[in-house]
């Protein structure tokens, strides 16, 4: 390799770090919109309140039934960590993390309309007051990231190595494990 292609190769190697680190503050910004686009999403009540039913049936009642701390902890984080995998997927995977956000903020306004008690803007201030929230979303952008990445990777037929992937994957689900022993703090404190 001779001195010019050596330039080269570096060169490519610190854009791909930058495209990553350029990606990564899109991506928060993306989620964010994606969740607020749902929040104000218009839905009727028969279908808020069903959704909520759903919910309630499928998540909080599985979750109330948990009592130990550990036992909370373990349910927040598989839901989320199924989530971040398919959030990770090359190509499907930043489609699937803006349907997740979107259907997010779809169920937060379901929740809005059945409990009038709630206004969009108290449950904007309560979602990002609480630090769990920041940490699964700069988890979740983490994945979104990568699977831009390694999307535009693959399709520019760049080598994407499965090192880069276990190690996104280690990192968010670190973030994740932590994130629901916060949100179990918080919850079991509200109780």
């Amino acid at each position: 390799m001779n001195k010019n292609e050596e330039e080269n190769y570096t060169s490519l190697k610190d854009l791909i770090k930058n495209l990553r680190l350029r990606i990564f503050p899109l991506s928060i910004f993306a989620l964010i919109i994606a969740l607020l686009l749902g929040l104000f999403t218009p839905i009727d009540r028969d279908q808020a309140r069903y959704l909520v039913e759903k919910v309630y049936e499928t998540y909080i009642s599985e979750l109330n039934a948990r009592e130990k701390f550990s036992e909370k902890v373990f349910f927040i984080f598989m839901h989320n960590s199924q989530v971040s995998i398919m959030m990770l997927l090359p190509v499907m995977g930043f489609a699937f993390t803006l349907f997740s956000m979107y259907w997010s903020g779809v169920t937060m306004h379901a929740f809005i309309i059945v409990q009038p008690n709630i206004s969009r803007i108290s449950m904007i201030i309560q979602l990002f007051s609480v630090p769990s929230t920041w940490l699964e979303l700069i988890a979740y952008s983490i994945a979104f990231t990568e699977s831009l990445y390694s999307t535009i990777m693959l399709a520019k037929k760049k080598n994407y190595t499965i090192v880069n992937l276990i190690l996104t994957l280690l990192i968010v689900e670190s973030m994740l494990l932590f994130s629901a022993c916060i949100e179990t703090l918080y919850i079991m404190k509200k109780v």
